[in-house]
């Protein structure tokens, strides 16, 4: 029998297989013949946001490591940060006494090792 790797459809953490509760939002399942089915969904508990930089060998034999890294960070910061965008929370106000235009951008996050 071969055990196959039980991933939650709301935010693809991983569904306990003794309790068919997703670790990460605590969407609930039941077991129907070996395949989890939902029972009770957590409204919109968190999305998974995943980028991707790829370097090829030429570039990292041509160039130093650490130009390497602050290259691929700085990718990685670029695409999270659009990725980001549909998420943000704006609010924008006045502030008469230094006669600027304040503008606040607000998002929610959860610890990468936080589980409800």
């Amino acid at each position: 029998m071969k055990l196959q790797n039980l991933t939650c459809n709301c935010c693809g953490g991983s569904i306990n297989r003794a309790t068919y509760i997703c670790e990460f939002c605590g969407t609930a399942y039941e077991d129907q013949s070996g395949i989890p089915h939902i029972i009770e969904v957590q409204q919109k508990p968190c999305r998974v946001l995943t980028v991707r930089s790829e370097i090829s060998e030429e570039l990292m034999r041509s160039m130093a490591r650490d130009s390497v890294v602050d290259m691929t960070m700085s990718n990685i910061r670029s695409q999270l940060a659009k990725a980001l965008e549909d998420y943000l929370r704006i609010e924008t106000s006045y502030d008469p006494r230094t006669m600027r235009q304040i503008i606040t951008a607000q998002v929610r996050v959860i610890e990468p090792d936080y589980r409800f």
